[in-house]
């Protein structure tokens, strides 16, 4: 993962737009939710989450990049946003209670973790009884082969970690989630010589 890293801390300094989806408008975040934001970068879903949820709820960020999870907490500093917190922190395995959170979303990160179908057994872990996602990702259309999936510097560009989206729907299912829908789906679009294209999927506890 050191490659992911290392492209992260450097976009920490920019202002990239690093989503594939919209999933805050998807989530139907209610008053005192406690959210949880996978990869979230400098922090701007999760604030959004913050801000949604009231002071009576919570969001919290996790990702792997020391340098966003720094900026994300010096703008939750100046900005007096006490109900964000931020934790730097491999996905695999969450450093987080069972049964915690009522709404996970992620935007562009899932297909940068090794372990396609653990990840959503971690989600469905920390999720509370009646929990959902809202997760925007890339898939692949055309096979990539394993020289390819296998490489870091693809996987950092947001592309070569992707999966077929048959692969991804059964993942997620058999973590658990009921109720799977695929929300919105993108015309596929040419990375080197491989056809991808972006989703925002919805599901159940």
């Amino acid at each position: 993962m050191n490659k992911i890293v290392e492209r992260y801390n450097k976009l920490a300094d920019t202002l990239d737009n690093l989503s594939c989806g919209k999933v805050i408008e998807y989530a139907n975040i209610q008053d005192a939710d406690v959210c949880l934001d996978l990869g979230c970068g400098r922090g701007g879903d999760t604030f959004e989450m913050a801000r949604l949820t009231g002071n009576k709820g919570k969001a919290i960020g996790i990702d792997l990049s020391e340098k966003m999870i720094e900026k994300a907490k010096l703008f939750a500093n100046e900005n007096n946003i006490n109900n964000a917190d931020f934790i730097l922190s491999d996905m695999q395995n969450l450093p987080l209670d069972n049964e915690t959170f009522d709404i996970c979303i992620s935007n562009c990160v899932l297909n940068h973790i090794k372990d396609k179908e653990g990840i959503w057994h971690e989600i469905f872990r920390v999720l509370k009884k009646g929990g959902h996602f809202v997760i925007s990702d890339i898939y692949a259309i055309d096979e990539i082969p394993d020289h390819i999936a296998n490489d870091e510097m693809l996987i950092a560009e947001c592309w070569a970690g992707a999966i077929n989206k048959n692969d991804y729907i059964k993942y997620i299912e058999k973590a658990g989630f009921t109720n799977v829908e695929i929300i919105k789906e993108s015309t596929p679009y040419l990375k080197k010589d491989f056809y991808i294209a972006s989703f925002t999927i919805k599901g159940h506890k």
